[in-house]
């Protein structure tokens, strides 16, 4: 039967009592000495539901790591220590007796962050299925594999939805095709009359084509630069990606009739802070008929090769300028805000300093 709280002592701490405590809304037992905490059966797995996470210590708990010095303060049974989750390097001692759980204050941080850490890694591994398969075989679109964002993406979403509105705004003819080539469509020839247009650009496209491409990669890797970011910084970036594109097309084609639309600059500036903040993301796109997968930095250099090329062939009908700029611009503004941004992001640091692995590719 287990000791009443005012003669638990400490595991770590020779004779030391443990004294109550509130931890996420949870009664547990602090020790005032080494700071640890003595977590009952189930009171884990409720802090954690009170973080609105969901996971169970026994269902996911890691490796066995051998047998502690410990002893549980209920039962007095001796605590083992575990992987708090594979590929993780936190431990826990366990009482398998009554299932306490013991943890050390330099690792009820790191603790906290388990679900959604297991998640992300779940998230990076997840296998290539049929459904993908059939969607890049029909469209020949990339598959994003990464860390699933915390937060509804609304400025990505808003983006979108406004790109659309004013592309069936154009198709419409409710715009004077004058006014839309002289005050909105980005032109080296009118652009010292119409500075604006670096930004009004970006919101219109050519075709059908041309837009939903453009907005499927911003859905793809928006969403999580967004909650990286934040919803203000990740707007602004995105605006000014697409000005720096903007300019780069311009000074290229400086006193030419060469008129350019597309959100092209802007998400290729995504790309390259894409590239900077998620080193460990993949995406997938198909050969012929084989699907494969890349970590997403190897995509985007395949990418920017692919646009280095198309610049120094003169090829006709791309803005590769443009793409080639907002590129370098996000991969500046990627190392500009790393530290911040993994500093608020703890998960994505720990993903891009260590491996993650729990199942293969396939």
């Amino acid at each position: 039967m287990p000791n009443s709280t005012f003669y638990k002592l400490c595991p770590c701490c020779d004779n030391q009592p443990l004294k109550q405590t509130q931890y996420q809304h949870q009664e547990v037992d602090v020790c005032t000495e080494c700071g640890g905490l003595w977590f009952e059966g189930g009171e884990l797995e409720a802090s954690y539901a009170d973080q609105q996470q969901q996971h169970s210590l026994k269902g996911n708990i890691g490796g066995y790591v051998g047998c502690s010095d410990r002893s549980c303060p209920d039962c007095q049974h001796p605590l083992e220590t575990f992987k708090i989750i594979d590929n993780f390097d936190v431990e826990i001692d366990l009482c398998t007796q009554c299932n306490g759980v013991w943890i050390d204050k330099d690792e009820i941080k790191e603790v906290e962050r388990t679900p959604r850490l297991r998640s992300a890694m779940i998230d990076l591994n997840k296998t290539n299925n049929f459904a993908s398969y059939i969607f890049q075989f029909i469209t020949q679109m990339p598959v994003e594999y990464n860390i699933k964002p915390r937060r509804f993406p609304i400025v990505t979403v808003s983006l979108i939805v406004l790109n659309f509105f004013i592309f069936l705004v154009t198709l419409s003819g409710v715009i004077d095709e004058d006014m839309l080539a002289q005050s909105l469509v980005m032109d080296p020839v009118y652009f010292a009359d119409a500075p604006w247009t670096l930004i009004s650009y970006q919101f219109l496209h050519g075709s059908w084509l041309h837009i939903l491409g453009n907005m499927y990669f911003l859905y793809v890797i928006g969403d999580n630069l967004e909650d990286a970011l934040g919803k203000t910084t990740y707007l602004l970036l995105y605006l000014f990606f697409g000005m720096v594109g903007g300019l780069a097309y311009y000074a290229i084609h400086l006193g030419e009739m060469a008129p350019m639309v597309g959100a092209s600059g802007a998400i290729a500036g995504l790309f390259g802070a894409y590239l900077m903040l998620f080193k460990k993301a993949k995406l997938s796109f198909m050969f012929i008929v084989y699907q494969a997968r890349l970590p997403a930095w190897a995509y985007f250099l395949i990418w920017l090769g692919i646009n280095v090329y198309g610049f120094v062939a003169s090829s006709e009908g791309v803005a590769w300028s443009a793409h080639i700029g907002g590129f370098i611009a996000g991969l500046i503004a990627g190392k500009i805000y790393y530290s911040k941004v993994m500093q608020n992001n703890p998960v994505i640091a720990f993903i891009n300093d260590n491996e993650i692995n729990l199942v293969g590719d396939k």
